[in-house]
């Protein structure tokens, strides 16, 4: 698979697809040592035995299944944790600032988090292990990484502040500027992105190991307005923009923008009554720094 420029994600070849295998028992390629092998125990079994039938292929199977030396195409398509293996890469993407593999899907992940996480089926209460939904492992490393992108400086940043710092303003607002903008529509403009984490961390899988974490505390809804709860949950971002545009030497125009489009979305759903742009005062006094 490649990154096209616009970021999205496709096959370098249609030959990929014949790769791909439905979820079942079917092998791999044998390796070349392990096809040796099971020509040896055939030939063995076949003269030692020879009133039975030993097929190579399930021989091979038998032989070497979880050995390692199975190895070639065992792409599977599993239809339950699709979305959710997704979700963890994009996640991982966003919040591993060292890894430069991952933050190459960065645009992606910024454009189709949220996509990926209205796809996961959760478990409901008292559910089976039969049950079809994701895998609540893959889930719980899932409410971890969340907790990481929207608490944490380095998964802030990576979903909302800017980093091109080699390019025109004019090629950055047809780039980044607009992944930001998508960015913010997504979880600040709208209750888009909050809808969808009150599901998230509703869920006691979700939430199993982060069940002690202040912003897992925001989602019960009794008696939170989903203006409150947003609010509450982007509050760490409002107050990392607040510190990059008031308390950092910020000298370029992107920058700028970046944080006063969200500091004033934040401040206007924060003080809905306000009919002005709002000023420093107030973004210290919502950030929490006044």
């Amino acid at each position: 698979m490649e990154v096209s420029n616009n970021g999205g994600i496709k096959f370098k070849s249609d030959e990929i697809e014949g790769i791909i295998r439905a979820r079942s028992g079917s092998t791999g390629i044998v390796n070349d040592k392990a096809l040796a092998d099971t020509e040896f125990v055939h030939r063995f079994l076949e003269h030692v035995c020879p009133e039975r039938k030993y097929p190579k292929d399930r021989l091979a199977e038998f032989l070497w299944e979880g050995s390692g030396l199975l190895t070639g195409a065992r792409i599977q398509v599993n239809d339950m944790n699709s979305h959710i293996r997704i979700a963890l890469i994009c996640l991982q993407s966003l919040t591993d600032v060292q890894n430069e593999s991952a933050r190459k899907l960065r645009t992606y992940a910024g454009e189709h988090l949220l996509d990926h996480l209205k796809g996961t089926v959760l478990p409901r209460v008292g559910h089976t292990k039969s049950a079809a939904h994701a895998d609540i492992q893959l889930l719980a490393q899932a409410g971890q990484l969340l907790v990481q992108l929207f608490t944490e400086e380095s998964g802030i940043d990576a979903l909302f502040w800017t980093r091109a710092e080699h390019m025109s303003q004019h090629q950055w607002d047809k780039t980044e500027g607009k992944w930001l903008s998508g960015n913010r529509r997504r979880w600040l403009y709208t209750s888009e992105g909050v809808d969808e984490l009150l599901r998230w961390f509703q869920n006691e899988d979700v939430t199993r190991d982060i069940a002690h974490h202040s912003m897992v505390h925001a989602f019960p809804a009794q008696g939170k307005s989903r203006e409150q709860i947003l609010l509450e949950l982007l509050k760490p971002a409002a107050k990392r923009l607040a510190e990059h545009l008031l308390f950092e030497d910020i000298f370029t125009t992107r920058e700028e923008r970046t944080a006063v489009f969200f500091l004033n979305g934040y401040v206007s759903r924060a003080s809905p009554a306000l009919n002005y742009y709002p000023s420093v005062d107030d973004v210290l006094t919502i950030t929490g720094f006044g």
